[in-house]
């Protein structure tokens, strides 16, 4: 077994262990002390951890910060990260994650490797996540908060801590207080359906644009944040096995779509500070 020493003589640091057993270079690597002062600060580069579904269900939790992707499409979603610096993150920073930081730097992305992977951010007892805590992720695979509309400190805080050490895609939801409840209990109830297999397709209408001051046929006040989810439910109950199919929107709901994303695109930039959805309320 030979060893490869890299120019600054730095053996332990700059060395990675291969699946083969060979010990090599680790050129583009980051050790777990460093990224450890990283995570929470804006130079914190995006966090992707592509160990498969064995080795994660033997240790469900996850580093703050980081998001799970399949290895073996790697560069399919590669594209996604252009314009950040990202750490691979595996087991022991072994072949899955060399092999995924090489299809990220191919896309143009500043990629490295956790040294030692998971393995070694675990034996230095620093902070994880546990899975089961966290809310369960939508069909984009983002977290999804709910809260209270008009926030006070610390729910402007709350979102801020989440997406620094929680989840970068976290999604949150600014209600009404009274109605709080009803938005997780949607969000809860299209996640138990899923759950549960009986969910054949689905999709969602985004863009719609919130009401705020609302009334019902009765005159109650209500709230809506204007997002609508359609799914479409298994046949005679028939447990689905795999996860359901997202579905394109349809040509007339794309379209609209991507009108309101201009819409509020040029708001934004003729507005600073304000959104289409306030504008147009």
């Amino acid at each position: 077994m030979g060893i490869a020493v890299s120019p600054q003589g730095d053996m332990l640091k700059n060395r990675v262990r291969l699946a083969q057993g060979r010990i090599v270079s680790a050129i583009n690597s980051i050790s777990s002390d460093k990224l450890a002062r990283l995570i929470g600060t804006p130079r914190c580069p995006a966090l992707i951890d592509v160990r498969p579904k064995d080795d994660f269900d033997f240790s469900p939790r996850l580093i703050p910060g980081s998001t799970r992707r399949t290895h073996s499409h790697a560069s399919a979603w590669a594209s996604e990260f252009v314009g950040q610096a990202a750490v691979v993150i595996c087991r022991d920073g072994s072949t899955l994650s060399q092999g995924t930081a090489a299809w990220l730097r191919d896309a143009g992305v500043a990629a490295e490797v956790l040294e030692y992977g998971f393995e070694a951010w675990t034996k230095a007892a620093l902070p994880l996540l546990t899975v089961g805590r966290m809310p369960p992720l939508d069909h984009h695979g983002r977290t999804v908060w709910v809260t209270r509309s008009r926030p006070k400190v610390d729910r402007i805080a709350c979102p801020w801590l989440i997406r620094r050490f929680i989840d970068p895609r976290a999604v949150f939801l600014f209600v009404a207080a009274s109605e709080v409840p009803g938005v997780a209990e949607r969000d809860l109830l299209m996640r138990d359906l899923r759950e549960a297999g009986m969910v054949e397709a689905l999709f969602q209408i985004s863009g719609i644009g919130p009401t705020l001051f609302g009334r019902n046929g009765g005159g109650d006040p209500y709230y809506t944040d204007g997002e609508i989810d359609m799914a479409s439910l298994v046949v005679d109950g028939v447990k689905r096995t795999e996860p359901p199919t997202t579905l394109p929107s349809p040509p007339l709901t794309a379209l609209k779509d991507e009108i309101w994303r201009s819409v509020s695109d040029a708001v934004t930039k003729e507005m600073p500070g304000k959104k289409a959805d306030e504008v147009f309320k």
